[in-house]
């Protein structure tokens, strides 16, 4: 009984530990989730005088671009995350975000920058409405309903 009890509580810890990892996975995604939802904020300035030559109208549609594929997307996703494997979808939003940032920075023109920054939506819709639901998941199994709730308010709230 002491050989059972030492195995399921070294099971336990082992699970507990990977779990804390995937936490900080998804806590660490999520942070460039924000950061990469607001760097065209942040660039206004140079992408005024950049060789895209973009207007002041341009600059708000690209983040109205990005808000709108964002927000048709995530219900798509949110149905998808009840329906098959979550873990896979979280790989395809992110790698769907990541190819689509990276694809605004080579972008020519105005339409190929906003169809990146319109995919980039697509990929945060997928990683946010599955991950939030993950990590709801993971930290209410071993944590007090407090805790649970400091951490969720890290989780969602803005940087």
């Amino acid at each position: 009984m002491l050989v059972y009890r030492c195995v399921a509580n070294q099971a336990y810890k082992s699970w507990v530990r990977s779990a804390g990892f995937g936490l900080a996975v998804l806590s660490f995604i999520n942070l460039f989730s924000y950061l990469d939802r607001y760097v065209v904020s942040a660039l206004i300035e140079s992408l005024k005088h950049s060789d895209l030559g973009l207007s002041d109208a341009n600059l708000g549609s690209l983040m109205s671009g990005f808000l709108v594929v964002y927000t048709l997307t995530a219900p798509v996703f949110g149905a998808l995350g009840d329906r098959r494997s979550r873990p896979r979808l979280i790989a395809l939003g992110v790698a769907c975000w990541s190819f689509a940032t990276a694809l605004s920075g080579f972008a020519g023109s105005y339409l190929t920058l906003l169809a990146a920054r319109a995919s980039v939506g697509v990929g945060e819709a997928a990683y946010v409405t599955i991950a939030f639901r993950s990590f709801l998941r993971t930290i209410n199994r071993f944590t007090s309903a407090q805790v649970a709730n400091s951490r969720l308010a890290f989780f969602a709230s803005p940087r």
